[in-house]
């Protein structure tokens, strides 16, 4: 309870989107440089620019062929950077309904969700797990805006979700501490790779066969495990555990 808002964390590329005009739009990464806007992502932003303000700063992930607002730092004349999170919150609201004309398939808001108990709070979260979503992002309502990637204190915690597969060895790579890792498909009976995980000096290094645990964020079909890490050898089990059913998968794929 309190002053708690959540959103979903967004794994694509972090995109600040500065509006001076109609048809001066500039997008820029997570360091401040400039990078370009896709055609089809800039002319949704000058068609939200026409049902909002002419001038406007936001920032937003850019997942590849959409951008997904998830914060405000000017709305016309009105800087708010000062502001706190919760009093940014009704701009967002703006923008959401503005955005709601236009209807395209090229730009979306994530609405702050603010719990009312800590019921909320989990099933919040637990929903975003039903999703496959990578993470939930926690605010503190007071805070204020914080320019770059500030994902360790200062009123802003993102809450990861990780995944666990059991896989088998397919290889050692030969100059690098890592491994292959592969995993058999359930209606073709035929090993599949899905990608390597690197294996540190503190751990044992598994051999080609071998049976391990690996966490991840998400699988995609037929390709590599997102983000894993190597957990340890499964002694446990044997290589009927290490089937590709048993991935969850990046949500929309």
């Amino acid at each position: 309870e309190g002053d708690i808002w959540l959103q979903t964390k967004w794994d694509g590329e972090r995109r600040g989107v500065l509006c001076k005009d109609l048809g001066d739009v500039t997008g820029a990464n997570r360091k401040g440089f400039e990078v370009p806007l896709i055609p089809t992502i800039r002319g949704a932003v000058e068609q939200l620019l026409t049902k909002s303000s002419p001038v406007l700063t936001f920032d937003s992930e850019d997942m590849g062929d959409y951008l997904t607002i998830f914060d405000i730092m000017k709305f016309g004349r009105q800087d708010l950077t000062d502001h706190t999170f919760t009093n940014r919150v009704p701009y967002l609201q703006e923008l959401f309904e503005a955005l709601s004309e236009i209807e395209s398939p090229f730009l979306s808001i994530d609405m702050p969700y603010r719990p009312k108990s800590f019921i909320e709070f989990g099933n919040f979260i637990e929903d975003a797990k039903d999703r496959n979503e990578e993470g939930v992002v926690i605010r503190v309502g007071s805070t204020k805006y914080l320019p770059g990637k500030p994902n360790s204190g200062g009123g802003l915690y993102k809450l990861k979700f990780k995944e666990s597969a059991t896989c088998r060895v397919e290889f050692k790579h030969p100059s690098k501490s890592s491994v292959g890792l592969e995993l058999k498909d359930d209606t073709t009976n035929e090993w599949v790779s899905v990608g390597n995980t690197t294996i540190y000096p503190n751990q044992l290094f598994p051999d080609e066969g071998d049976i391990v645990e690996v966490e991840y964020l998400y699988a995609y079909p037929g390709g590599s495990l997102y983000q894993p890490v190597f957990k340890g050898p499964r002694t446990d089990v044997g290589v009927e555990a290490a089937v590709i059913s048993q991935l969850k998968y990046k949500k929309g794929t």
